[in-house]
């Protein structure tokens, strides 16, 4: 619908014939061919603030020159944060792979069950209907079981490291 309005002008009618998802949330509808028809009543551009020492001022600093360089800094802060943080995720998940040990069963249980809780409360929210949340749930539960086994594993696999490596969390860190 988006590409046939670019272009119009102010008054001028569009047509469009569209064919609605197969997920569709109303199933009567689902698959269908619909027409959707509106008219141009106004067109407004979104005008971007002037890039000057007066702009660099709402973000408490003096001139533009600095807001570059507190921008600069604070994105390279983000992408090195972002980089350990990916660092630590596959190391924990090659620790995890690694490792294998029984969990107890009651544990994975009742995380799978809070798991498949959470999903169930979020596709109800999206007003998904209750047929398909419970198809959607059968197909999570195994992924889930799974997924919930690999979570838990991480913080036994972490702390036995930490007790090994004897580290431990202070005040100061």
């Amino acid at each position: 619908f988006h590409t046939t309005i670019v272009g119009q002008k102010v008054g001028s009618g569009v047509q469009v014939q569209v064919t609605l998802p197969d997920t569709y949330p109303d199933k009567a509808y689902a698959g269908k061919t619909a027409t959707i028809k509106a008219v141009i009543k106004s067109i407004k551009r979104k005008k971007l603030p002037e890039l000057n020492d007066e702009f660099a001022k709402g973000f408490d600093t003096d001139t533009m020159t600095e807001l570059r360089e507190y921008l600069k800094k604070r994105i390279l802060r983000e992408k090195e944060e972002e980089s350990r943080q990916g660092m630590g995720d596959q190391l924990v998940k090659t620790l995890v792979e690694q490792n294998d040990f029984p969990m107890p069963e009651g544990l994975v249980a009742v995380g799978t069950e809070e798991a498949l809780a959470r999903a169930r409360l979020e596709l109800a929210s999206r007003g998904v209907k209750e047929e398909e949340i419970v198809k959607k749930l059968e197909g999570m539960k195994n992924d889930s079981r799974e997924g919930m086994i690999k979570s838990l594993k991480a913080p036994f696999i972490l702390e036995h490291v930490a007790q090994k490596e004897k580290l431990f969390v202070t005040e100061d860190q």
